[in-house]
């Protein structure tokens, strides 16, 4: 089966979550935040942090992340 979206990022991602079908965030050892949108197949870093990410989840209700 191959890929239908193929995303490359500055490290290994540690963890991501959903945002509706075709909207993500995802998060890893580069310390960044980033933006995926899986129908064009781009992403964009949103944030920063001082150390790795490894956990995050998206609240619809507040639209929060």
């Amino acid at each position: 089966m191959e890929p239908k979206v193929t995303l490359n990022f500055e490290g290994a991602v540690l963890t991501n979550c959903f945002q509706d079908e075709t909207h993500a965030f995802a998060g890893g050892l580069d310390c960044a935040v980033w933006a995926v949108d899986l129908q064009s197949g781009t992403n964009s870093k949103i944030g920063l942090h001082s150390q790795a990410v490894s956990c995050m989840s998206y609240e619809p209700a507040s639209k929060s992340l």
